[in-house]
């Protein structure tokens, strides 16, 4: 096979980046090297959001949520705060995506991606935190931020919608 043809199919196979990669490390580059231009890469392609509740609720409790999406739109580095203390309720480096949670009903009626932040167990009862996003949000989006009461909600829950930027 010919080189052009060998590098054709790796391109297509692998993807440009990762083969300009790879020959860049056969090409007297360093494994180092290659692993900080992906995390660069990945760095350059996130952008961050901010949603801000516009569900109705008394002023103490309202929230807003912030963080980053990577280049497939996954969320990161997600803060969950309450908006007029600034007090922070959640956070989460990297949310787990819950594609069951609530059987389905987030996807299926809203079309949103529930992504799990994790659950705060000081005080009673245990408070878990879902944020309930697009799968491809653009530049302004509708999410929802779901707090969970105990085991399942089993006492009670708060949804909160949110006006979502991520310019």
């Amino acid at each position: 096979m010919s080189d052009k043809r060998w590098l054709a199919s790796c391109v297509s196979w692998l993807g440009p980046i990762t083969v300009a990669m790879l020959l860049l490390g056969g090409c007297g580059g360093s494994e180092e090297g290659i692993e900080t231009s992906q995390r660069e890469a990945l760095t350059s392609a996130s952008r961050s959001f901010s949603c801000t509740q516009t569900t109705s609720s008394r002023g103490t409790y309202r929230q807003a949520v912030t963080g980053s999406l990577d280049s497939a739109g996954v969320p990161h580095n997600v803060v969950v705060t309450r908006t007029q203390s600034g007090a922070v309720d959640i956070s989460s480096a990297n949310p787990k995506l819950t594609p069951g949670y609530d059987g389905g009903y987030w996807k299926t009626t809203y079309g949103l991606d529930a992504w799990f932040l994790g659950t705060v167990t000081v005080g009673f009862p245990s408070k878990s935190y879902y944020f309930n996003m697009p799968p491809s949000p653009g530049a302004s989006f509708t999410a929802m931020l779901k707090t969970d009461f105990g085991t399942n909600g089993s006492y009670g829950n708060w949804q909160h919608w949110m006006a979502c930027t991520a310019p």
